[in-house]
């Protein structure tokens, strides 16, 4: 395993895999990695749940067409900044459509408007974020032996004393160092591993 580059081409060959409009299990892994993301984003935008939905809907139904263009390209930007702007632009879009719909001019939220002009907006990156911990966390726990996960969780997340826990656990504290070392190395490197997304490739146009 090279360490200093996590897994790059996973992230490579799905993406690549993806352009493959037959390949519905490499384009149905795409969705569960990302929809919730883009879904989570939407909500903490006010969007309503239906709403957030339908933006999720769209925003990968235009990340399917655009694929096709994709051309790997470490020296630009990364896919998780190409997906934040479009899921950016969709929501716009959706507001627009939704206030003419109700006869209202000019909808469009202008506090919101430029957020991703040229950079990726610090909301984005806090919902990426998450979600990458999230989901390194709950993949260490379904690898972990059930022991070994409530040692972990106590002294990781709850804070206590690993004295305390090895007593109540009747194991000795050299025990519950060595479950925290290795745990905290194996999240690390899930965190890494769904991180490490692949640069954009001659950045597609996304107003589609």
């Amino acid at each position: 395993m090279n360490r200093t580059n996590p897994w790059p081409t996973t992230r490579i060959t799905l993406l690549d895999q993806i352009r493959n409009a037959d390949d519905r299990a490499a384009w149905q892994q795409f969705v569960d990695l990302y929809a919730s993301i883009v879904y989570r984003y939407c909500r903490i935008r006010n969007m309503q749940h239906a709403d957030a939905q339908n933006v999720t809907q769209e925003v990968f139904s235009r990340v399917s067409r655009a694929i096709q263009s994709f051309e790997y390209d470490q020296e630009r930007g990364r896919f998780r900044g190409w997906l934040g702007l479009i899921t950016h632009q969709q929501m716009l879009r959706y507001r627009e459509k939704q206030a003419r719909a109700k006869g209202i001019r000019n909808g469009q939220d202008h506090s919101f408007a430029g957020a991703f002009e040229g950079e990726v907006e610090g909301e984005w990156i806090d919902t990426f974020n998450t979600h990458v911990y999230s989901r390194a966390l709950a993949s260490v726990r379904e690898s972990t032996e059930p022991d070994e996960w409530r040692a972990f969780e106590r002294i990781w997340t709850d804070g206590e004393q690993p004295g305390d826990i090895a007593r109540e656990l009747q194991r000795d504290p050299q025990w519950i160092y060595q479950v925290k070392f290795k745990l905290v190395n194996r999240l690390k490197e899930e965190v890494e591993r769904l991180s490490a997304d692949v640069a954009i490739f001659h950045r597609p146009s996304v107003a589609q």
